[in-house]
């Protein structure tokens, strides 16, 4: 493909003669795109509350029609009913982004809990951000820690998980509360043959290797290299084949979830 053609199905693609935008336009652009892309899997959401869970619409033929999984559109259907009972307007995707960090089966306990709370958005907050302080705290983990970090966290409205990541560092220093540190640790061949794996210590090693990269050990950025992405996605299809196998489907219907969302907010897609 020659640079020409390149630059016109750039072009193509995108919508906009990319030729004429400065690096700032360009990523304004990509922000906007992104916002619509999280305002469309938001409308999905709800919409699929009210389809199936309240008009209680098969699933399969939705699937069908949508051309997704049924975990998928069952996860749709979860947390727009979360949505749909706390959010509004103005503080939808915020709402969105903290389900993110909750698995499916807190997701369908809160939409009980919600029935009998005065405040549904501030309950939703509130689970959120103590599920990611809680993990984030680790082994140094202690209900009055959690809840120091949690009160301090939604005091200065870092409430969504990039939110968290970007201040939950300064806050514990604030608070005097001391996070695990983020290390790189390796093994001899002895030590790791000798070692029972397990999949908590399995889930420990990924969680240090995404904070050393958000920690800028590749320097600027958060950057992985081909093989690194590689051995990544055999991980992925590793931990799907072990849930597969030990029968965990609602498991793999959460990671079927994550990942279409993480495809449509990677290509800006727009409806």
């Amino acid at each position: 493909m020659s640079e020409s053609t390149m630059s016109q199905n750039i072009n193509a693609l995108t919508g906009v003669d990319v030729s004429t935008k400065t690096p700032a336009q360009i990523l304004a652009l990509m922000v906007k795109k992104s916002e619509l892309a999280t305002s469309a899997t938001i409308q999905l959401c709800v919409l699929g509350y009210v389809l199936i869970i309240e008009n209680s619409y098969k699933v399969k033929e939705a699937c069908d029609r949508l051309d997704l999984g049924e975990s998928t559109v069952r996860a749709y259907s979860e947390k727009g009913r979360i949505l749909a009972m706390a959010a509004d307007a103005t503080n939808a995707d915020k709402m969105y982004a903290q389900l993110g960090a909750l698995d499916m089966d807190t997701i369908r306990k809160m939409s009980a809990d919600l029935l009998n709370s005065k405040d549904r958005a501030g309950h939703v907050q509130k689970v959120s951000v103590r599920t990611q302080v809680a993990k984030r705290l680790g082994k140094n983990a202690t209900p009055e820690a959690i809840d120091a970090l949690t009160d301090a966290l939604i005091e200065l409205g870092a409430v969504t998980p990039n939110q968290i990541r970007k201040q939950i560092a300064d806050v514990a220093t604030a608070m005097q509360v001391t996070l695990p540190p983020v290390t790189r640790e390796t093994n001899s061949t002895e030590e790791a043959a000798a070692k029972v794996p397990t999949a908590a210590g399995a889930l420990a090693t990924l969680e240090k290797f995404e904070q050393d990269r958000e920690a800028g050990s590749e320097g600027l950025g958060f950057a992985i290299t081909e093989e690194e992405a590689t051995a990544l996605v055999e991980t992925a299809k590793t931990a799907i084949r072990t849930l597969r196998r030990a029968g965990r489907l609602g498991q793999i219907a959460e990671i079927g979830m994550f990942a279409e969302e993480s495809a449509i907010k990677a290509n800006f897609v727009q409806v």
